[in-house]
């Protein structure tokens, strides 16, 4: 079982192979991988998952709608705010804004990063910066805003915990988008030239279709703080459609996703390999 393997690792390998995916849209990427087709059982988030290895002419005895397990502890509350802000070093924040960037060539991170450095002492609200573990400018964010009161660079594992204390999420074309969305709270996605330029090849997908139903499209960085101060005072429009874009990625959102990716692993187990 691997959460994340097209790397060759199953070469030979004689036994049950299951996929239980790294995220729930993954860019076009993952559903489509020729070397999916080699695993006994593909365990998705939801509908979108489903539909898309159906269309890749995956049997739907190797799909099982699960729902997502990463996002299971949030999903039951079992998170301490407090906690998690006293050790990324933030003290009685009434608005937290979390800024989770990809690491490909559409990361936002170097323009997010010169916004930042210029706007650092001004922030109405804290910001917590959650790079992702392949970015090239972990150095360059500890560095700049190590001691820093407003900017705090954090290096959890998982941004998950994350999730649960922030009140507003900016991304790019991260999966983070998709997941944070689960808890219904604003988003701002950053539609910079090159990402509008990416996304234009995916044409009408599904995939772009729910992008645009996430939050406020961000195109300059300039009008960050101002869009997002002004989301975190107000009511987000983005709610219901946000929802009935949850609907159709989510089949699950009772954090119980573990045990139901558990009892399929456990079936299929049982069952006799040829």
């Amino acid at each position: 079982m691997y959460d994340f393997d097209f790397c060759g690792l199953f070469t030979g390998f004689k036994g049950k192979k299951v996929q239980i995916f790294h995220g729930v849209i993954e860019k076009n990427w993952t559903y489509q991988h020729p070397d999916i087709k080699n695993y006994d059982a593909l365990l998705v988030p939801g509908k979108f998952a489903y539909k898309r290895l159906l269309s890749q002419g995956i049997s739907k005895d190797k799909i099982f709608e699960v729902g997502f397990p990463k996002l299971d502890k949030i999903l039951r509350g079992e998170y301490d705010r407090e906690k998690i802000l006293r050790e990324e070093g933030i003290e009685d924040a009434e608005k937290i804004v979390l800024y989770c960037p990809t690491h490909t060539n559409l990361s936002t991170e170097k323009e997010m990063f010169e916004l930042f450095c210029s706007i650092e002492k001004q922030l109405p609200f804290k910001l917590i910066v959650k790079l992702h573990d392949g970015t090239k400018m972990a150095k360059d964010y500890n560095t700049r805003f190590h001691g820093s009161d407003n900017i705090k660079i954090s290096n959890r594992l998982s941004n998950v915990e994350l999730f649960a204390v922030a009140d507003l999420l900016v991304s790019d074309v991260s999966s983070s988008i998709f997941e944070f969305a689960l808890l219904n709270r604003p988003i701002i996605q950053l539609s910079f030239p090159k990402i509008r330029n990416a996304l234009k090849n995916y044409g009408d997908s599904l995939e772009v279709v729910l992008r645009k139903k996430m939050g406020i499209e961000l195109e300059n960085p300039q009008h960050f703080v101002d869009t997002a101060t002004w989301l975190l005072d107000n009511e987000d429009n983005f709610r219901y459609l946000r929802q009935t874009a949850v609907s159709e990625i989510f089949s699950f959102t009772d954090g119980y996703s573990g045990k139901r990716a558990a009892d399929v692993i456990l079936s299929l187990l049982k069952t006799p390999s040829y």
